[in-house]
């Protein structure tokens, strides 16, 4: 580690790491109690110079008083709660927060702890200096957004019943990244500007006569995977391509120039790489197939995640084209699509402006495969963009929601410096 101060921020970083706030499980509510005090307790300085308060159960929403009452606020968001893990399976313990070969181990040490962290280094260095922000700026923490919970409406219908309106929100997304498809060697911050909806669906058969209606469920399972919903190359797609399109191979720049001719081939491309696939598509994904012996039928049941410009209307429309009018068919949406927010705006383009001044990186916009907290803001604010300001490699990103979640020590850190010079150019 470079110096003291950063060796105190990642103790305070692996203090909030050890503290077990799983989500939607009773016997963790204790964990959840101590998050707050410890905050407190980790960041005095802040706490002395902002105005807090606990939203709901758990949520934490900071208002850091800015120079101007003109000026729109903006918000930060992150989230303290983590997904539960087989402890087992974790080379380092999940919760102990240990240093090993330069990176930290811990649940949360990637989603979505760092930035809670991050964000409030940032303040305890900038307030103990004198700084003040330009405009008001607000940290709203939540506190279950890994189960769908209600802590970040709150917040937000907190926020709006004062008359806030924000400039712009920034939650977690996206990363800095290097390993790209396609030849690109550059980094680039992956910015989202939208997010897939999340439901479940559930199909049932009956034994017809030329199958049994496990065989049926089989053969409907099989079908669905090789027929997906198609892909589009919706407008952020579009723009991502666009943007990335002069650093890939040289084979690939003239169609990424012509996206509307070449449109087909761009399409096989993405949808041939794990990691743009779901910007293009979205997702029927089976979980589990049943068999109902009293009914004479048997069923399975999906996970969707759909993209802005499809909804559940088109899945049942898709599914039912494909395995008849006799299959029976349900679909529950628990959270609903995400509006797309321009790039062409100042917001993004400071966002940019300092990603490139901390990362030498490029910036570009694209469609999160996942949710977040942030759809939440859209009744107050139609800037939302989506990223953890923190570089990220592929082993990385896979960890989240898996085992081994870790985060570099230098990314970290590196992190910090840049929600620090986010918040000081505001």
């Amino acid at each position: 580690m470079k110096n003291e101060k950063d060796k105190l921020s990642i103790e305070r970083f692996q203090s909030i790491l050890k503290i077990k706030t799983i989500s939607g499980k009773e016997e963790f509510k204790s964990e959840f109690d101590r998050f707050y005090p410890t905050l407190r307790e980790l960041y005095p300085t802040v706490f002395e110079a902002v105005e807090w308060e606990v939203v709901g159960d758990y949520g934490i929403l900071i208002r850091w008083k800015g120079k101007s009452a003109e000026k729109k606020p903006v918000i930060f968001m992150a989230h303290q709660d983590v997904v539960a893990c087989e402890e087992d399976k974790w080379t380092h313990p999940p919760f102990a927060a240990e240093i090993h070969e330069g990176m930290i181990w811990a649940r949360g040490s990637v989603d979505t702890k760092c930035i809670i962290s991050a964000l409030m280094e940032s303040a305890e260095e900038l307030i103990d200096t004198g700084f003040v922000p330009e405009r008001d700026i607000y940290f709203a923490f939540g506190a279950d957004e890994e189960v769908f919970g209600t802590t970040m409406p709150q917040i937000v219908e907190t926020l709006q019943n004062r008359g806030i309106e924000p400039w712009f929100v920034l939650d977690e997304g996206g990363a800095i990244i290097s390993e790209l498809p396609m030849g690109i060697s550059e980094a680039f911050a992956m910015v989202a500007v939208t997010e897939k909806a999340y439901g479940t669906m559930k199909i049932k058969l009956y034994n017809g006569d030329k199958a049994n209606a496990p065989q049926r469920i089989s053969e409907a399972v099989k079908l669905l995977a090789d027929k997906p919903l198609p892909g589009v190359l919706d407008a952020p797609v579009q723009e991502m391509l666009r943007r990335l399109g002069p650093y890939a191979t040289k084979a690939l720049r003239p169609v990424m120039k012509n996206i509307r001719l070449f449109a087909p081939a761009v399409n096989k491309v993405l949808d041939g790489n794990s990691d743009t696939r779901p910007m293009i598509r979205s997702s029927i994904i089976h979980e589990k197939s049943e068999a109902y012996p009293a009914e004479n039928a048997a069923g399975a049941s999906f996970k969707l995640r759909l993209n802005p410009w499809d909804n559940g209307e088109k899945v049942r429309s898709h599914v039912q084209s494909l395995l008849g009018d006799d299959v029976e068919i349900s679909i529950e949406m628990k959270s609903g699509g995400a509006p797309v927010s321009s790039w062409d705006t100042d917001a993004f383009r400071y966002i940019e402006k300092t990603v490139a001044e901390v990362f030498s990186a490029h910036t570009t916009p694209f469609v999160l495969d996942g949710g977040t907290d942030a759809r939440h803001a859209a009744p107050i604010c139609k800037e939302i963009y989506r990223l953890g300001a923190f570089r990220m490699s592929t082993a990385m990103r896979k960890s989240v929601h898996h085992e081994n979640e870790r985060m570099p020590v230098e990314n970290y850190l590196e992190g910090i410096r840049f929600y620090k010079e986010f918040i000081k150019g505001l």
